[in-house]
């Protein structure tokens, strides 16, 4: 499993390369799954490999696996986010000018 995420992350590392570069938000969503990735491995390493280290009801009632996948879904909600939700809407917005309670500049 971490072979294929390996591979993958290099096939996305030459494609880069090979572009000349990212920016704005593919850059964004490349560190997001990069980010929560790495987050899983350890959260899972902990939550989930060392269960014993936590109390029982803990252990009894889910929880520690809903932490171990937690980064796991955050990702997934960052990364729809990140795409597809467009950030600013044109409505309301100035063109760099400053907007004042009274609504002149």
């Amino acid at each position: 499993m971490l072979g294929l995420v390996a591979v993958l992350a290099v096939t996305g590392d030459i494609r880069m390369l090979v572009r000349g570069g990212i920016s704005g938000t593919a850059r964004i969503a490349r560190h997001l799954w990069r980010m929560c990735f790495a987050f899983f491995i350890a959260a899972a390493s902990i939550f989930l490999a060392r269960p014993h280290l936590f109390p029982v009801f803990m252990r009894r009632s889910g929880i520690l696996f809903l932490l171990s996948f937690l980064p796991l879904i955050l990702m997934v909600f960052w990364l729809i986010r990140v795409r597809l939700v467009p950030r600013f809407s044109s409505e309301g917005q100035t063109a760099g000018r400053p907007v004042t309670v009274s609504g002149k500049a």
